[in-house]
């Protein structure tokens, strides 16, 4: 294998901490500068008042001190802050725009799920995918990847005609160690689009059409069923895992702006009434990922990327549309966020019954 997985251990926690320090004193490059954006979408806007999350139970002083001195939910990987460009060349007939919102990232690779028999990688900086080499003789399709906060890599795994459904765990050597079925819940054909695993590992998964969705636990058994209505909103516009581990949703009631909230796996629910954007109407979200200094990154293709601080409740943005910077005649679609706080776009077309196209790959900071 050309590429490197990045994996966390618990037990070098000690070692984790004087790296960290070092990062943070002396490899990480940051900006106080924010962008610069129009008038009528301000740059950073700031809750303070109306809106009340859940008070959580309050912590003894056992578990503050545990919870400062092991960041199991920190990441390993420092932030990039620097820009690049890589032409990207076709060589297998694969369209790499397959794998918008079908992606995650450990910092080093892009993992990449096409609907094909094998997982590919796309390493950072290099010119084209390569598969990892799973085992499977079932010849099951690969229909999405998400990735835990313990660093292990889970794949949502269909049989051709997509009526039988497993999710795969894989191992260090990128191989399944575990499967569970999960077809009892699917409806046939229809490819769930959002696919995670929270900090409790509970999986999620929502489909496009009606954004009805399921929460499974650790085993595959269906906890809840969720739907908009259920919910209580109007409608799910994006979804990913937080910094923190838990389960975001942006989503709007009838009549009102969008909001950022956070998904109650347990129960099922809204755990709070999330902070209201202040967006135009029309603006929407077509990639989110886990932030590095906040909580999630967020891309839409008319607002560009946006971060949220569910701290302090602060809504920032960190790219302009026009900042990313791909000529007027070329198309482009965002591939998503890679864990060193880069935005990963893939510009360009794939034509039709062609083996081989250049396609130009960005990876923007937004991490700082």
């Amino acid at each position: 294998m050309k590429f490197k997985k990045i994996i966390k251990h618990k037990k070098h926690l000690v070692l984790g901490l004087l790296l960290s320090t070092l990062l943070l004193t002396g490899c990480v490059k940051t900006t106080n500068d924010p962008l610069e954006v129009p008038a009528k979408t301000p740059s950073v806007w700031q809750e303070n008042n109306q809106e009340t999350e859940e008070i959580m139970p309050s912590q003894s002083t056992e578990e503050t001190q545990e919870s400062q001195t092991e960041p199991i939910e920190e990441s390993t990987v420092s932030v990039n802050t620097t820009r690049e460009e890589v032409s990207y060349r076709c060589e297998d007939g694969i369209d790499l725009n397959r794998a918008e919102h079908r992606c995650a990232s450990d910092g080093a690779n892009l993992y990449l799920a096409y609907a094909e028999t094998d997982l590919y990688v796309l390493v950072a900086g290099e010119s084209k995918h390569q598969p990892v080499g799973l085992k499977n003789p079932a010849e099951l399709k690969v229909c999405n990847v998400t990735i835990d906060t313990e660093g292990k890599i889970h794949l949502l795994m269909a049989t051709p005609e997509l009526d039988k459904w497993y999710i795969w765990q894989l191992d260090d050597a990128m191989q399944p160690e575990k499967e569970v079925n999960i077809t009892p819940f699917f409806v046939k054909n229809r490819i769930p689009l959002w696919f995670m695993v929270d900090k409790d590992g509970y999986y999620y998964l929502q489909w496009i059409e009606d954004r009805k969705g399921l929460i499974l636990d650790t085993d595959g058994a269906l906890i809840h069923e969720t739907t908009c209505a259920a919910l209580g909103v109007n409608w799910i516009y994006e979804a990913t895992v937080g910094k923190d581990g838990s389960i975001y949703l942006v989503y709007n009631r009838k009549g009102e702006n969008k909001k950022i909230g956070t998904l109650d796996t347990k129960l099922g629910s809204l755990r709070q009434d999330g902070i209201i954007l202040k967006l135009p109407e029309t603006d929407t979200f077509s990639a989110m990922a886990a932030g590095t200094d906040t909580e999630i990154l967020l891309y839409g293709p008319y607002c560009g990327v946006w971060s949220y601080d569910s701290e302090i409740r602060t809504f920032e943005q960190r790219i302009k549309p026009e900042d990313i910077g791909y000529s007027g005649d070329m198309d482009f679609r965002p591939l998503g966020f890679q864990v060193d706080g880069r935005f990963v776009t893939v510009g360009g077309a794939m034509e039709s019954n062609a083996r081989v196209k250049e396609l130009l790959l960005k990876y923007i900071p937004a991490g700082r």
